[in-house]
């Protein structure tokens, strides 16, 4: 049988276009035609397709197996009802000759009923497809992805021999019956002759070489210079394709109706529990008891399904963001949706546009608002691209001065991008004649961006395993002992009869309540209610649980729990190994010290409005200089002009990363034709590449001293 491993992939557009794809660091090759191979034997990361088509008559079988799932159910509700006399003329046991017949009837149907119903949750991922027929992935009209659902184990703790046993145990029976498989599957669609399927908010596209479905990432460049010879965009028949491979620029969340978020939140093994010992409440004259235990799970339930579609409701609008933007195509300037954007295009900046995609600052420089996706509260300044060959990763601390990220917010940027006259992209006719001051370069789009897994792991979050997990096993376990053994006693000191099988199961019911999980579910509501008051929202109402146990929280000062606000204070300049007195005059400092202030910094000045980190923009403004931004082609970056006419000229920035923790600038002084080379960074930074023999005895007392008053 076809069986064929797909893991995310890597592939540049000329690569695409030879038929090679480049595979990721965790691909696998299976041959198609091994049959052995399950996904509990991938990697983390990897999944197991297998192709199915429709068939007429595994249709018909599969809507009989639905049929005789509620005919279970139907037969013991008639054996419940002919109890009470509901069935026949109104008399008990209209149906069944006796009381003796009718408790052995209940107890013979209950339990095919219970083995019915739970094969029927084993295998629900699976059922429909059991009634397909399995083919080759390029036939198949469904595709099954398996893959194995990721677990953090968070183990620290007690863990006693007897609970590094049970979870041992567990993890075998886990192993073996492959509990930890995932299975969904997706419908494949086709645009022209490309093939692809749609799972969890990412396009795979079938590739007939690799015999496989491959998620594509353009990888446009890897140094500024190569990123920047993309500045002429794509043709219309480059993103057609690329739009074809990566699809939409566009999350779309399914958030289904009630009625079906019920149905998925009563089909589990909980309620499987929940149903069947009420059926035997009901049938052994406890109805008033288990109607009341019914309509606390049903009112559970209904909680809990609405809490968490009003959830999802909320995360749909954050996912499902799209607007205008003016994008060069085919060498002019057109407006698009945003959904349209793919890898390569060059998409001209607006201040107050909403970033959707990932990309790189090509032209201008851009300030944009990170807090959605970092919860940093200051606003970040974004440098265009250097024409140098400088490595390039988005993900590297380096290279994210020079890059923007969807989900943000554009503050403020280089000039106006707009024109008075927007076109389609049908009549390519030049929005504006103008080039626009500010451009970017989008890298990566839909789940590909930082926004994008970020979603993803909200949609499907990881699973956690603490200690308290493992615990719980080993009391899970102590209790089906306990249940098991009494529900032997019950029947052997009652004389082994039909009576002594129900008090059984009543003593079973009293070790695992059936209104236990209800009650934890209104709790979790509560709690959620709770939270929701307060914009935080959850999906996934167990997490509740875990966070009870959390006893300390670290957040981080800077910028987080800081005013937004910053106020220049004063200069503690060092002389001969010896902190001077706090000066907040700037201009009773020396001229080095007045230099390296108004110079030091990442601000700029855009539309006579200084832009930049507050920190950055207060300290110059603290200097009364001003800056007079150089042009293109210019010998230096800016020129600084202080407010005695001296100018000095900036020569070379390292902007500020934070591994380094540090960032340093090189400027000229115009009457001396002296450059100095000035660095700032955190106290602990400065004190480690100064020479030792200049740093004051008392470096660490006086800068702690600051730090305790919120100082820089």
């Amino acid at each position: 049988l076809p069986k064929t491993q797909v893991s995310p992939s890597v592939a540049s557009d000329k690569q695409y276009e030879k038929g090679v794809v480049q595979s990721g660091p965790s691909s696998i090759d299976v041959p198609m035609s091994d049959a052995t191979v399950s996904a509990s034997q991938l990697p983390a990361g990897s999944m197991l397709l297998r192709g199915y088509k429709n068939d007429i008559a595994g249709l018909f079988m599969y809507g009989l197996t639905l049929l005789s799932t509620a005919g279970w159910i139907a037969l013991l509700m008639i054996i419940v009802l002919d109890y009470y006399g509901k069935v026949k003329g109104g008399v008990a046991y209209g149906l069944l000759a006796n009381s003796n017949d009718s408790m052995s009837v209940f107890i013979f149907v209950w339990h095919l009923a219970a083995i019915w119903l739970i094969a029927m949750l084993a295998c629900k991922r699976r059922l429909r497809n059991y009634f397909r027929i399995e083919c080759s992935l390029p036939q198949a009209r469904v595709v099954q992805v398996e893959e194995r659902q990721e677990e953090v184990i968070m183990t620290e703790g007690r863990q006693n021999r007897l609970t590094q046993l049970v979870t041992k145990a567990y993890n075998a029976v886990v192993l073996k019956f492959g509990l930890n498989i995932v299975a969904e599957s997706c419908a494949t669609q086709h645009i022209g002759d490309n093939q692809f399927i749609e799972y969890r908010c990412t396009r795979y596209v079938f590739i007939e070489k690799a015999g496989s479905f491959e998620c594509h990432a353009f990888v446009l460049g890897e140094t500024h210079r190569s990123l920047l010879d993309c500045h002429n965009g794509l043709t219309s028949a480059e993103a057609d394709a690329r739009l074809t491979r990566v699809g939409e620029n566009f999350i779309r969340v399914y958030v289904p109706s009630f009625l079906v978020g019920l149905l998925q939140e009563l089909f589990s093994y909980t309620y499987l529990y929940q149903m069947m010992c009420l059926f035997v409440w009901f049938y052994f004259n406890y109805f008033k008891l288990a109607l009341v235990q019914l309509c606390v799970i049903l009112i559970s339930a209904f909680i809990k399904v609405f809490i968490r579609l009003r959830s999802e409701r909320r995360v749909k609008m954050l996912a499902e963001r799209r607007n205008q933007c003016r994008v060069r195509r085919n060498g002019v300037w057109v407006d698009l949706d945003t959904a349209d954007l793919v890898p390569g295009d060059v998409v001209a900046v607006e201040a107050n546009m909403e970033v959707i995609c990932d990309g790189c600052v090509l032209r201008g420089e851009v300030v944009v608002d990170e807090s959605s996706l970092t919860g940093e509260a200051m606003p970040v300044r974004k440098l265009p691209l250097k024409n140098e060959a400088i490595a390039y990763d988005p993900q590297n601390s380096a290279s994210k001065a020079y890059s923007v990220y969807a989900g943000t917010r554009v503050l403020q940027c280089t000039g106006s991008s707009y024109g008075s006259a927007p076109t389609s992209l049908d009549t390519m006719v030049p929005v504006d004649s103008a080039e626009p001051q500010t451009q970017i370069l989008v890298l990566r789009t839909r789940t590909a961006t930082d926004k994008g897994k970020l979603i993803q792991r909200i949609l499907f979050p990881i699973r956690y395993s603490f200690v308290l997990d493992e615990q719980l096993r080993v009391s899970i376990l102590a209790l089906l002992a306990y249940g098991g053994v009494v529900f032997g006693l019950s029947i052997w000191l009652m004389g082994a009869d039909r009576t002594s099988w129900y008090y059984g199961l009543f003593v079973v019911s009293q070790a695992f309540p059936p209104l236990l999980p209800a009650a934890l579910v209104i709790g979790q509501s509560v709690a959620a209610d709770r939270l929701r008051r307060q914009q935080i929202f959850c999906i996934d109402l167990p997490r509740i649980n875990l966070c009870g146990k959390v006893r300390l929280m670290l957040f981080d000062k800077t910028g987080t729990l800081t005013h937004s606000g910053m106020q220049f204070y004063s200069v503690q300049e060092i002389a001969n190994t010896t902190f001077g007195d706090a000066e907040q005059n700037i201009e009773k400092l020396s001229d080095q010290i007045q230099i390296g202030l108004a110079s030091c910094h990442a601000a700029t000045e855009i539309d006579q409005q200084l832009i930049g980190n507050p920190v950055d923009v207060e300290q110059f403004q603290a200097t009364g200089w001003r800056i007079e931004n150089n042009r293109e082609g210019a010998h230096s970056l800016d020129t600084l002009i202080a407010p005695d006419h001296r100018t000095v000229h900036v020569v070379r920035r390292f902007e500020f990363e934070h591994a380094r923790q540090s960032m340093s600038v090189a400027v000229q002084d115009a009457a001396t034709r002296h450059v100095h080379v000035f660095v700032k960074g955190s106290f602990e930074r400065i004190k480690k590449i100064a020479r030792v023999d200049s740093v004051p005895a008392d470096y660490d007392a006086v800068t702690a001293a600051w730090a305790k008053q919120g100082c820089y």
